[in-house]
C-alpha cells in the first residue's frame, strides 16, 4: 500500500530543508574563512564584500528550494501513474530523477556563487588559488550528493520486495535526509580545514 501521500510529502520536504540547511552551513564556514584573511587588511572593502557575500547565497539554496517547490506535484503524478500502470517505481520515479539531477545543480549553484564572489578572491595572497579551492569544495558536494542519490536509487528499487511498501519508502527518505546531511557535514569539516590551509 502507498502512504498518504501528505505524509510521504512532508517526509521529502523535511529531507530537503534539512540539505538545504547543510549547504548554508558549508557555505557560511567557507565564507568565514575569506572574511578570516582579509577582515583586518581591507576595511575599506568590507561592506562591499559583505554584499557580495549575501547575495551569493541565492544560487546556493536555489537547487534544493526548487525541489521543494515541486514535491507535491511529482508525487501527484507520481501516484496517478503509478495507479494506471500497476508498477510502484512509476510512484517516485520523477522524485528519483530530480534527486539525481540534484548534486550537478548544487556544483552550478556553488560555482556561480564562486564567481560573484570575485572581488574577494582578489584580495589573498592568492586570488587564484582561493577561488579554486572554493570551487573544489562545491564539486566535493556534487561527488557526495551524488553517491547519496545512488543509494537511495538502490532503496526505492528494492521497495516492491519489501512487506509493507509505505514503511519501505519512509525508510528510503529517511535513510537520504540522514546520509545526505552527514555527507554535507563531512565535506564541510574537510573543506573548511583545506581551505584554511590553501588560502
Amino acid at each position: 500500500m502507498l502512504p498518504v501521500a501528505e505524509d510521504f510529502e512532508l517526509q521529502t520536504y523535511q529531507a530537503f530543508q534539512l540539505v538545504g540547511a547543510g549547504l548554508v552551513q558549508g557555505w557560511e564556514i567557507q565564507i568565514a574563512e575569506l572574511a578570516r584573511v582579509w577582515s583586518g587588511s581591507h576595511p575599506d572593502r568590507e561592506v562591499a564584500l559583505a554584499e557580495r557575500w549575501s547575495d551569493c547565497l541565492v544560487p546556493i539554496e536555489a537547487p534544493v528550494q526548487a525541489l521543494g517547490r515541486v514535491v507535491r506535484k511529482s508525487l501527484e503524478r507520481g501516484r496517478a501513474a503509478a495507479e494506471q500502470s500497476g508498477k510502484l517505481a512509476d510512484y517516485t520515479s520523477e522524485l528519483e530523477a530530480k534527486f539525481a539531477a540534484l548534486p550537478s545543480n548544487v556544483r552550478k549553484g556553488w560555482d556561480e556563487c564562486a564567481a560573484h564572489l570575485t572581488p574577494c578572491f582578489e584580495v589573498l595572497k592568492d586570488p587564484a588559488a582561493g577561488e579554486a579551492g572554493f570551487r573544489q569544495f562545491g564539486a566535493v558536494l556534487e561527488q557526495e550528493l551524488a553517491r547519496v542519490a545512488r543509494n537511495f536509487s538502490t532503496d526505492l528499487a528494492a521497495v516492491p520486495e519489501a512487506p509493507d511498501l509505505g514503511k519501505a519508502l519512509f525508510h528510503a527518505i529517511d535513510r537520504y535526509q540522514e546520509d545526505a546531511v552527514r555527507a554535507i557535514e563531512m565535506a564541510v569539516v574537510g573543506g573548511k580545514e583545506a581551505y584554511a590551509a590553501q588560502i
